[in-house]
């Protein structure tokens, strides 16, 4: 068996990275909403919840339009699965539920604290899911 190996890999780490900054600014941009122009949370987790759906939808349909192998990404093809089949739609639906009070909670955290704050939560947070699934039994842990 033949293993492919990617050809670039410090272009994903770079965009790992990259990510991660961008990710850090939006924090403090947060910040900054919350803090200096003493805007609601629930206005600033509406209005990214607005933008995010907006450029999500605008990216996807864009890069239908490329064929990328080995596997053809349809954006008006996948509308039509999600809608076509009820418990996917739920699961999409749910999921975007679940997304609204995390972002809510997180730029609340933001407002009493600050964004460092909330990064290191973020980062926690990874760390605790992986401990409740060594606890229950899902995963194991090899040395």
């Amino acid at each position: 068996m033949r293993y492919v190996v990617c050809s670039r890999p410090l272009l994903g780490n770079g965009l790992i990275i990259l990510s991660q900054f961008i990710f850090s600014l939006m924090f403090v941009y947060e910040e900054l909403l919350l803090k200096h122009y003493r805007t609601q949370v629930i206005n600033v987790v509406a209005w990214e919840g607005v933008w995010g759906l907006l450029g999500s939808a605008l990216f996807l349909l864009v890069f239908s339009f490329f064929n990328y192998k080995p596997t053809n990404c349809n954006f008006l093809e996948t509308c039509q699965l999600v809608y076509g089949n009820s418990t996917l739609l739920t699961a999409v639906l749910i999921t975007g539920l679940c997304i609204a009070p995390f972002n809510y909670f997180g730029m609340r955290i933001t407002q009493m604290s600050s964004a460092l704050h909330r990064c290191t939560i973020c980062t926690l947070r990874m760390v605790v899911v992986w401990m409740v699934s060594l606890l229950l039994g899902w995963e194991q842990f090899n040395w």
